[in-house]
């Protein structure tokens, strides 16, 4: 379970430093999701550690450090796997980007959060 997310995030490292050279530093949202997934590659070896300490030492309640770790594997790798399919997909097929970087530029232009209280009367 945690060997493919390992492969998936090798993957993807390869894949944008193929598709982007040195552009890479450029596109933050890739390597924010890059970030997290190894975070979480790096989060699941320190429970998988903890766990295996536990059970082999045979702590109080062992089993159920075994069956959070699984939880947690579980929900880890389900998120590694959707960044993995999310940057495989292609460049802003959502359009996300492209709204994150409008959004962006009105914040930097307008010096502000730039909307208004749903309460504010326009008369």
């Amino acid at each position: 379970m945690l060997e493919t997310c390992c492969t998936e995030f090798g993957q993807c490292a390869e894949g944008l430093l193929y598709e982007y050279n040195k552009d890479l530093v450029n596109r933050q949202v890739e390597l924010k999701q890059t970030a997290e997934m190894a975070i979480l590659i790096y989060a699941s070896f320190a429970v998988l550690g903890r766990c295996s300490r536990a059970y082999c030492v045979g702590m109080k309640h062992n089993k159920q450090e075994m069956n959070l770790a699984a939880l947690f594997f579980y929900y880890a790798k389900r998120r590694i796997h959707s960044i993995w399919e999310e940057i495989g997909s292609g460049p802003d097929v959502k359009g996300r980007e492209s709204m994150m970087h409008e959004a962006a530029v009105h914040m930097v232009t307008e010096r502000s959060y730039g909307v208004e209280h749903p309460l504010t009367r326009n008369y």
